[in-house]
């Protein structure tokens, strides 16, 4: 068979995996996230909901009504980022699922490309949905603001769960850890009313090195709660990180043996 024609064929095998990539996305990696939307943030809407007329001009109400916006997005945010993530390769390598799938022409780098690219679309757009249906039940909440926040969280996140889940079989435990103590170091060393002199240049270093998680949420609260973007510093930060991340995941990918 000719490159020619082998090239249109795996396009087509990539697009029949699609539906099982997408239905394994809303049943196993969203299902818990937007359990949670529903529950709690509609528990909310519905208490919300019941100040109709007037109520929903005052000043007060409306403060209250972003405030558990801004609540409820931190939590999907962390959460849902997580699991649309982690553990997309090793799952497929623990159940062997990877001899079945790269038996047919699509490559490890083209599938798992694929996998993450639909699952931050996934991400994305659950997220400004739950946006646009609280912001018509209460005040306008950004759509705009609310897919740049999801888009940022998925790039970081996912690209340090692409690089570790390509380099390891651990990615489900090292991008939360590593995530939690990026912003434990980072909320310490950059806060804004201590200087750097008072740590340990090894303590700065560290901060430096790990993922931006710290100027992601700074980003992440700027725009959602003032809808107005940061510096472009933390911005190109997280967007520049993410993206290497995800970059030398696919590089290793090509390189390595899937086959633990």
């Amino acid at each position: 068979m000719s490159e020619g024609t082998a090239v249109p064929h795996g396009r087509a095998r990539l697009g029949g995996y699609s539906r099982w990539i997408v239905s394994d996305y809303v049943m196993q990696r969203a299902s818990i996230p937007v359990a949670f939307l529903v529950v709690f943030g509609g528990l909310w809407l519905y208490v919300i909901g019941r100040q109709a007329g007037p109520a929903r001009q005052i000043a007060a109400f409306q403060q209250f009504a972003h405030a558990m916006y801004l609540q409820q997005s931190a939590i999907f945010l962390a959460l849902g980022g997580f699991l649309a993530t982690v553990a997309v390769m090793s799952v497929d390598r623990s159940a062997n699922y990877f001899r079945f799938y790269f038996a047919k022409p699509v490559t490890p780098v083209t599938y798992y490309g694929w996998t993450f690219l639909l699952h931050g679309v996934g991400f994305v757009g659950i997220f400004t949905l739950f946006a646009a249906l609280w912001g018509d039940a209460t005040s306008h909440e950004s759509l705009r603001a609310a897919a740049a926040v999801g888009a940022l969280t998925f790039l970081l996140f996912g690209g340090v769960s692409l690089l570790a889940g390509a380099l390891s079989n651990f990615d489900i435990a090292i991008t939360p850890l590593v995530s939690v103590v990026a912003l434990s170091f980072q909320l310490t060393v950059f806060a804004p009313d201590v200087g750097l002199r008072g740590f340990p240049a090894w303590m700065v270093f560290t901060a430096r090195v790990l993922p931006p998680v710290g100027a992601l949420q700074v980003v992440s609260t700027r725009l959602l709660a003032a809808g107005t973007w940061p510096g472009a510093g933390d911005l190109w930060h997280i967007v520049l990180y993410g993206g290497v991340c995800f970059a030398l995941g696919l590089v290793a990918l090509r390189l390595r043996s899937l086959q633990r």
